[in-house]
């Protein structure tokens, strides 16, 4: 569950332009509402299946959607039965404000990827304090945080590796990917030696504090 920065989704469903960062939050909140309630359309032995009676299912306990939004007009039901599992795992892999109340609310994991231990521990601290809200336990949203490895002989070794691999990237990709943190400004047309002019505020809080401390 991931609202996607990237501005070629949008054309692949119908849209001009890519909605900003707080808004495909609010469209995200919306569907994920709908879709569940589209997965919960049929209790779990909402289908009789009597030969006898020729009842099919108990009609009490199919509901209907009839979703009205900003964003989703759905009627629903769902027209498949309800799977053995009920819904799909719901994943979230945003660490923005805005992903962290959506996990909150809906997902049932998170993939996250802090820079120590200590940002980590904070993360979890913060998306566990919001599952209240919603009326949910700590227990029923669980955090997984990404480490990122280099297997060396030694630390001389690692860090040899690492080099490699970073030098493989040339600078008009490193610009292109540091423009998604914003907007998809074109970092590119500045001199890399100069201060970039204005300020453009990156979607995630962690970008500025990276730079800050490397």
């Amino acid at each position: 569950m991931v609202t996607s920065p990237l501005e070629g989704s949008a054309k692949n469903f119908s849209r001009a332009q890519h909605p900003d960062h707080a808004l495909r939050y609010r469209i995200a909140d919306e569907y994920l509402q709908v879709v569940k309630g589209l997965w919960d359309s049929w209790e779990e032995d909402a289908f009789v299946r009597n030969k006898e009676t020729g009842q099919f299912f108990d009609k009490n306990k199919l509901h209907t959607l009839d979703h009205h939004g900003d964003f989703f007009k759905v009627a629903g039901p769902l027209n498949i039965a309800r799977t053995p599992q009920g819904r799909p795992i719901i994943f979230q892999a945003g660490a923005s404000d805005d992903g962290k109340k959506l996990a909150a609310r809906h997902a049932d994991a998170i993939f996250t990827h802090q820079d120590s231990l200590a940002e980590a521990q904070a993360f979890y601290r913060d998306v566990k304090s919001q599952l209240a809200a919603y009326q949910r336990s700590p227990d029923q949203l669980h955090i997984f945080q990404g480490v990122s490895v280099i297997v060396g002989d030694d630390a001389e070794d690692a860090e040899r590796q690492y080099q490699t691999t970073a030098a493989l990237v040339s600078i008009e990709d490193a610009l292109n990917y540091l423009g998604r943190y914003f907007e998809h400004h074109d970092f590119s047309q500045y001199p890399l030696d100069e201060t970039v002019p204005g300020y453009w505020r990156p979607r995630t809080k962690q970008l500025p504090q990276y730079h800050r401390r490397d």
